[in-house]
């Protein structure tokens, strides 16, 4: 059985310079000295990048496991500390809230915050100029928010800054959603919505467009497919939902178009026209039915028919030379 001691200082080489180590162990030992070189550079990784978390922060990550199923709620919640957020002076300037006139968000708005680096959460504005007891006196946050969701996420977080990066405005139509874009001078053409906050990749950094939107393929010419367009506002300046389908203007609309088109047959209208093509039609009709009543059998029935009508009608008892002559 080996030691701590021992196994400290066996793996002491890897821990100093595990890539050198490697190269000069054994042909056997190599691929154990890469798996303890990567796990090491992998767990000094993760312990550097939960170093640099502060306590609100790493609250956040917490949560994240819960969500993805890989932490018990119930142990997080027990164990997790109830700490206030610590201030930083090297943020006082984003912790200097503008004035209420200046606010964009009024109290009771539905906003989105950013609780982690790609984690947003909705929530209502509930407090203007909100500041915790332990913050100097100068210290205000623009906006308290009461967050939605289950127990997890039911409280209530502060936004430092009166800014997008922080806090924005929810949108109005949700992932799938049929709307209406404005694609030029009064022309709109339908589509869905496939995502939220779209950015291109030259775009500023400050730069997001609240929707994404894939035109249906029936309302393209030239046959074009997979047409993605991009809301610059969330406003019905620029998207829309799509009207919902009125019967009663359908049927308006289909009665309009038949009346057009019984007024345009009306003006070319002749009663001797009409008549001579309706006898005509006729005609042709009887025609038919006769033809098609009469089969091959009664045809051959028919002619056999006359020719026995012919013969009977000839005289009897004389010659027939006298009957020619005669």
């Amino acid at each position: 059985m080996m030691l701590p001691s021992m196994r400290r200082s066996a793996l002491a080489p890897f821990r100093l310079r595990p890539t050198a180590v490697s190269r000069r162990c054994s042909t056997e030992v190599r691929p154990l000295a890469a798996v303890l070189a990567a796990e090491y550079g992998r767990r000094q990784s993760v312990e550097h990048k939960l170093g640099t978390l502060d306590k609100t922060q790493l609250s956040d990550v917490l949560l994240g496991f819960v969500k993805r199923g890989e932490l018990a709620s119930s142990h997080v919640l027990e164990n997790m500390p109830a700490v206030k957020p610590e201030i930083d002076h090297g943020a006082e300037r984003m912790l200097n809230a503008p004035p209420l006139s200046d606010l964009r968000f009024a109290l009771g708005t539905a906003v989105e915050c950013r609780l982690g680096v790609d984690e947003w959460v909705r929530g209502v504005v509930i407090g203007h100029h909100y500041r915790e007891a332990s913050w100097p006196e100068e210290q205000l946050a623009p906006y308290q928010v009461l967050l939605d969701g289950d127990d997890l996420t039911s409280r209530t977080v502060w936004a430092p800054a009166d800014s997008d990066a922080c806090i924005r405005a929810t949108v109005r139509f949700s992932i799938g959603a049929a709307v209406e874009c404005c694609v030029g001078q009064d022309q709109w053409l339908p589509g869905m919505v496939v995502a939220h906050y779209y950015r291109e990749a030259n775009w500023p950094m400050e730069m997001v467009a609240p929707y994404r939107v894939l035109l249906d393929n029936a309302s393209l010419s030239n046959g074009l497919t997979e047409v993605f367009v991009w809301a610059p506002l969330d406003t019905d300046d620029c998207i829309r939902a799509m009207p919902p389908f009125d019967v009663v203007e359908f049927l308006e609309a289909r009665r309009a178009a038949q009346e057009a088109e019984d007024a345009k047959t009306m003006e070319n209208f002749s009663v001797a026209g009409f008549l001579e093509e309706r006898r005509a039609a006729q005609e042709e009709a009887r025609r038919a039915d006769e033809a098609a009543a009469r089969s091959p059998a009664d045809e051959e029935f028919a002619g056999k028919a006359g020719l026995f009508a012919a013969l009977s009608n000839e005289p009897r008892g004389e010659p027939a030379e006298k009957r020619s002559t005669g």
